[in-house]
């Protein structure tokens, strides 16, 4: 004890001595040093089962477990430093008997790792929504775009989900996207379908103003959707005809003529509607008209009724203009071929084409149409087939709108005759007896002389039988050679169509 107290100062001196002394050596061979791990992930613990972490749209998070990203700063001996790996910290967030709301969560850190000092976090809390998980059934509807050829029509569509009919889906995610909810639906195309559609399709959510709804689970999310399409019988699609009465006033012209509508539906038998292939207007009086008529009249129906019980009349325009402008007019022109070599035989066509003409209309007026000929001359060629173009001499006010087509033209020689066998010469007629001569009573009342007697052939005499005459045999007949083709002859009286030109 008396050792104790005499050296007791000393040796607490040498141990104060030696602290110092490791210290100096530790801090001067092996010194603290600080740095930064960047990005280390923070964690969720604690997250209730009917909760979801979304986001500030309501829109749940992709990663639930992995919200963020933290920067640690540490201090550790420098020996120390090169052992330590961002692995060794944890960044947690714990959201244990949390509830629906924002909440402000401190980010906590833990280590592993020896002789490590946490400085600071960056961030060092983070702001979290949790929503309230729900689920909600609402109906299916099917959008239907398109449309189907004429006489065709369409069932509703009809929704299966493992073979079983269904009209509504379940809808699941956070309380504030699934109360939007108003149904889920599925997009068909029909476009001139003639069969009946069946297809899978997928459930997407929607709410009142028609947009998708995202980060929303859809049970059934795939759906089997069937569109029954089938002909409908007793329905036709006709023309409406104008009637158009009477005549403009000289010097003008009907230049077009329209009806609303141009086509109408009927209903009826099948038979009924087999016999119409279109439906007029009552007439349209145009006597004596200088501009354009336009006037509603009923439409007559012919025995069947419209599908539109509504659609009774037509709107009519008769489009009327004086005649001082260019037209238009299809005629008629007849093929004339000439210089076909001697011997030779003719195939051509078309012999006639129709041919639209351009002019003025008083030169129109003045135009012979009643004879138009256009030639093709062959002179010098031999047999063969050619494509010729036909020449059509016009006035210089007359235009064609096209060329005429050209004329295929066949020059052929005739087929030779086969010779037919020796006629043998039949014998001479037998020839006639002179006729008996009339003797005249005598004038004097006396007797006639008598006649002449009739020479009389002995028994014994035999009278040779002359032979009949030999058979002539039938002679083979020739075929008939085809006769050359007339140049075909107009009526006298050619209709014309005249159209303005725009």
């Amino acid at each position: 004890m008396s050792w104790l107290r005499r050296n007791g100062v000393r040796l607490l001196v040498s141990l104060a001595f030696s602290f110092v002394l490791w210290l100096f050596v530790t801090l001067t061979t092996n010194p603290l040093v600080s740095t930064e791990f960047e990005n280390v992930p923070v964690v969720v613990r604690g997250l209730g089962a009917n909760l979801v972490i979304v986001s500030q749209d309501g829109i749940p998070r992709q990663d639930q477990e992995r919200i963020t990203e933290v920067d640690i700063l540490i201090e550790t001996d420098r020996s120390s430093l090169a052992a330590v790996r961002p692995d060794d910290f944890q960044a947690t967030v714990d959201l244990t008997e949390r509830g629906e709301g924002v909440h402000l969560m401190p980010i906590e850190l833990s280590t592993n790792a020896r002789n490590i000092r946490i400085l600071s976090t960056n961030p060092s809390d983070i702001s979290l929504r949790l929503a309230e998980l729900i689920t909600r059934t609402v109906p299916i509807t099917i959008d239907v775009v398109g449309n189907l050829p004429f006489s065709f029509e369409r069932d509703n569509p009809i929704v299966r989900s493992n073979g079983q009919i269904i009209t509504e889906a379940v809808v699941y995610g956070p309380r504030n996207l699934v109360q939007s909810v108003v149904r889920t639906s599925a997009q068909v195309n029909i476009e001139q379908i003639r069969a009946t559609f069946i297809s899978t399709l997928a459930l997407q959510p929607y709410d009142n103003n028609g947009d998708r709804i995202e980060g929303i689970t859809v049970t059934p999310d795939q759906v089997s959707v069937e569109i029954t399409v089938r002909s409908v019988v007793g329905l036709k699609r006709v023309p409406v005809l104008a009637n158009v009465a009477g005549i403009p006033a000289p010097g003008h012209i009907i230049t077009r003529i329209q009806n609303d509508p141009a086509l109408i539906d009927l209903v009826g038998s099948s038979s009924q509607l087999n016999t119409i292939d279109h439906v007029d207007t009552a007439p349209v009086d145009i006597s004596g008209a200088t501009a354009t008529v336009s006037v509603s009249v009923p439409i007559r129906f012919r025995g069947a009724q419209p599908s539109n019980p509504e659609q009774t009349t037509a709107l009519v325009v008769i489009e009327i203009r004086p005649l001082d402008q260019a037209f238009q007019a299809q005629l008629p022109v007849a093929i004339n071929i000439v210089g076909v070599g001697p011997g030779l035989l003719l195939d051509y066509s078309p012999q006639t084409v129709l041919t639209t003409f351009s002019a003025a209309a008083v030169d129109f007026l003045q135009f012979q149409t009643d004879f138009l000929t256009a030639t093709v001359d062959v002179s010098g060629l031999g047999a063969g087939s050619y494509a010729l173009a036909p020449q059509l001499p016009l006035p210089p006010e007359i235009q064609l709108v096209q060329p005429l087509p050209p004329v295929q033209v066949t020059l052929r020689l005739p087929a030779t005759p086969t010779p037919l066998p020796a006629t043998p010469t039949p014998p001479p007629p037998p020839t006639e007896l002179p006729p008996a001569t009339v003797v005249p009573p005598p004038a004097d009342g006396g007797n006639l002389p008598d006649p002449p007697a009739t020479p009389t052939i002995p028994p014994d005499v035999i009278i040779p039988t002359p032979p009949p005459p030999p058979t002539i045999p039938e002679l083979p007949t020739l075929p008939a050679e085809p006769p050359l083709p007339d140049s075909p002859t107009l009526p006298a009286t050619a209709t014309t169509v005249i159209e303005p030109v725009p």
